[in-house]
């Protein structure tokens, strides 16, 4: 019997010692002898507004690469969440630099910096075919969980707010009677959940001249400060990347313009900590 519509064999290929300009190997090495190629970060789209030190307000719109430590910068509160000012609440997407908001320890002060990002119910990795990774989480804390009006309403959070805790184990935990608590490891299940956006979402954060406690309709939360330490967790390039985002701050090396998030307010729990306080009450 014969296959007309078969094309006959071919003879094996000739491996060739062709060196690609691309790779730096051999291309028709066996998949053996291949190295391995350094896999690519994954990029997001950060979106900055900010206060010029000349008066005004520049707007930045940035790829850089989809690590927690830039995604942290921008994901505090969803779109829609109020924030308290002195002129009444605010959605946190209505708010500029410039503008004043209410802080829990020095009252009014003005917003220099805003960030946002769109979160997506998958991550960019499913959406283009590659391999599945963790899908985006925000914490849902239901109305009156910390005492009437705290919050208000349901009050939707970023996965990396933090809030801040008041517990009379702190001292002796942290040396202070209160710290800021990651929101997620708050939840119980019942009060503070965590949920999954079923569309995609944006999620927001706001930087002051220091770091501060802003009302989020009646949550206490930390304004974004990279924290004590920061310089060390990222090379010099990957942090260069990371500044870039905020032409608010002065001009200087890394460690200088670092200094303009000014002082932390109160102490960080880690996750850990927090989840072990938690689980003692």
């Amino acid at each position: 019997m014969t296959y007309p519509h078969r094309a006959p064999a071919d003879p094996a290929p000739q491996v060739t010692s062709s060196v690609s300009k691309i790779t730096g190997q051999k291309d028709w090495a066996p998949r053996s002898e291949r190295r391995p190629l350094r896999a690519m970060p994954l990029a997001r789209r950060y979106e900055v507004a900010f206060q010029r030190p000349e008066g005004g307000v520049g707007t930045v719109s940035r790829l850089a690469p989809a690590l927690p430590l830039f995604e942290q910068a921008f994901s505090a509160v969803a779109r829609g969440t109020v924030i308290a000012t002195p002129n009444g609440p605010t959605a946190v997407e209505d708010l500029m630099p410039g503008d004043l908001v209410t802080t829990l320890e020095n009252g009014p002060e003005e917003l220099l910096w805003t960030g946002t990002i769109t979160l997506y119910p998958v991550t960019t990795t499913e959406r283009t075919g590659g391999h599945a990774g963790e899908p985006a989480r925000l914490t849902r804390i239901m109305a009156d969980s910390y005492g009437l009006g705290r919050p208000l309403t349901d009050v939707v959070l970023g996965p990396h707010a933090r809030v801040l805790r008041r517990d009379p184990r702190l001292p002796s935990l942290v040396g202070a009677e209160q710290a800021y608590a990651p929101v997620r490891a708050m939840a119980d299940g019942e009060s503070v959940i965590e949920v999954t956006p079923a569309t995609p979402v944006s999620v927001h954060h706001l930087v002051l001249a220091q770091q501060r406690t802003l009302s989020a309709a009646g949550v206490d939360i930390e304004s974004f400060h990279p924290g004590e330490g920061f310089e060390g967790m990222m090379d010099r390039q990957l942090l260069q990347l990371f500044l870039a985002l905020f032409p608010h701050l002065p001009q200087g090396d890394e460690r200088q313009r670092l200094r303009g998030f000014g002082p932390v307010a109160h102490p960080r729990l880690t996750r850990f900590e927090a989840e072990e306080l938690q689980l003692a009450r």
